[in-house]
């Protein structure tokens, strides 16, 4: 496998690839399970310890699907903890440029109008185009 190249590419003006997967990685010190869109899941998987749900590169139907229900669809509680359970998923990562749904849940944490066991996180700054929220299951 080719490695990742030491000088990665700006992703904004504010911070570089390197800088936001060595963010996500500090998250947990094991590795643990991150939500995202598929867009993001590939990067998730190759830059971080972390695993992810699906990535859109791949045929794992049940992975893209479980993304796509937390991710894309019109929030509805149950679902959403449903997949989330299943896929032992513990933060959910938003980036802003991705194409948001309306009244989805990334949607309802961008407006900060989350479900009460979810906890939008305090990054750096200059990620600002960023959201991650972990996901606290004792409040379910």
């Amino acid at each position: 496998m080719q490695s990742a190249p030491k000088n990665m590419v700006p992703v904004s003006q504010n911070y570089t690839t390197k800088e936001l997967f060595t963010m996500l990685d500090a998250l947990s010190t094991a590795p643990v399970v991150l939500m995202s869109t598929t867009n993001n899941g590939a990067r998730i998987l190759y830059f971080t310890k972390h695993s992810a749900v699906g990535a859109n590169y791949h045929r794992q139907r049940e992975g893209i699907i479980a993304c796509y229900k937390v991710m894309k669809e019109k929030y509805h509680e149950q679902t959403v903890k449903s997949v989330l359970e299943a896929t032992n998923s513990a933060y959910i990562f938003i980036h802003t440029s991705d194409k948001i749904e309306q009244d989805s849940l990334p949607q309802m944490i961008i407006e900060n109008k989350q479900p009460a066991w979810i906890e939008r996180l305090e990054i750096p700054q200059k990620f600002n185009d960023i959201i991650v929220a972990k996901i606290n299951r004792e409040k379910w």
